[in-house]
């Protein structure tokens, strides 16, 4: 929660509280792995915006060491963050250095989501495509049930036509006897 309200009064560019809200987060144990490297990775981007160069790096450098899993998107932004910082310092060497990284893991972590991006709308391609399927073979099953009540009624009234028709027959002949005679 800390770390949240922290990012709102930086967007606010009220920097100070936002660092003291960032470093009272540091105190508290919630179980968060990383938790050290994001929240100075944090400090670091502020002091940036403040314009505190040599403070950003120092938290840069601090998230970057304790980080855990060097392949994270927090991580990519520690990078990133590092990359800037060294800009400002006229570091170049160590902004390309930074960047040349930041790109890697990016490309990378752009890779797996467009595979995962990828995985998803073929899944859910094949779900659509299967629910089409059913949905055509229900739309064939009514019509062959409807064709098939269809040849019932017609099989039924040509049935009573016929008997109608014989009805008929015997009825007009047996007329026909009893004028006769």
């Amino acid at each position: 929660v800390l770390i949240n309200i922290a990012k709102v009064k930086a967007a606010l560019k009220k920097y100070d509280e936002a660092l003291e809200n960032l470093k009272a987060a540091m105190l508290i144990d919630d179980g968060y792995v990383d938790k050290t490297s994001f929240v100075s990775n944090e400090i670091a981007h502020i002091y940036l915006l403040q314009g505190k160069y040599k403070e950003a790096l120092k938290y840069a450098q601090i998230a970057e060491k304790t980080s855990v899993n060097k392949g994270s998107e927090a991580f990519i932004y520690v990078l990133k963050n590092l990359h800037d910082i060294h800009i400002k310092l006229d570091d170049k060497n160590l902004a390309y250095s930074y960047l040349q990284r930041y790109t890697n893991l990016k490309l990378k972590e752009d890779s797996v989501k467009n595979t995962k991006l990828v995985t998803f709308l073929d899944l859910d391609y094949k779900a659509e495509k299967q629910q089409s399927q059913i949905t055509q073979l229900n739309i064939e099953k009514k019509e062959d049930e409807n064709r098939r009540k269809l040849l019932i009624t017609g099989i039924l009234a040509s049935m009573v036509i016929i008997i109608l028709i014989m009805v008929l027959y015997f009825f007009l002949r047996k007329k026909n006897k009893f004028i006769e005679t």
